[in-house]
């Protein structure tokens, strides 16, 4: 291919074509941005709801240990005095309060 220079008319066609492309190409670079921009807001947005939900999560287990422990405590102790219980019946049923057996 032989070169050959541009006419003063091409060269205007061209660089006009080139500040129209730069044009939209800005045009086109300004909507990514700020769809972008919404994006990451909601991105954003999320993230600290997810954390609200996560921190919330976070205290309900730590107060469901807490019961928890409190229920352990509760059932040792029902436990501990059903033992009393039964070996004071059994206790009493080999008494047998003094009288003779039958």
């Amino acid at each position: 291919m032989e070169f050959r220079p541009m006419s003063p008319e091409e060269i205007e066609r061209t660089v006009q074509f080139l500040l129209h492309q730069q044009a939209q190409f800005a045009a086109d670079f300004e909507k990514l941005s700020a769809s972008l921009s919404a994006k990451t807001d909601q991105l954003a947005d999320g993230l600290i709801g997810l954390t609200s939900i996560v921190g919330r999560v976070a205290d309900s287990v730590g107060q469901l240990a807490v019961a928890q422990q409190r229920t352990d405590r509760q059932l040792r102790e029902t436990d501990r005095q059903l033992q009393e219980t039964i070996r004071m019946f059994e206790r009493h049923l080999r008494e047998n309060h003094g009288r003779p057996p039958s």
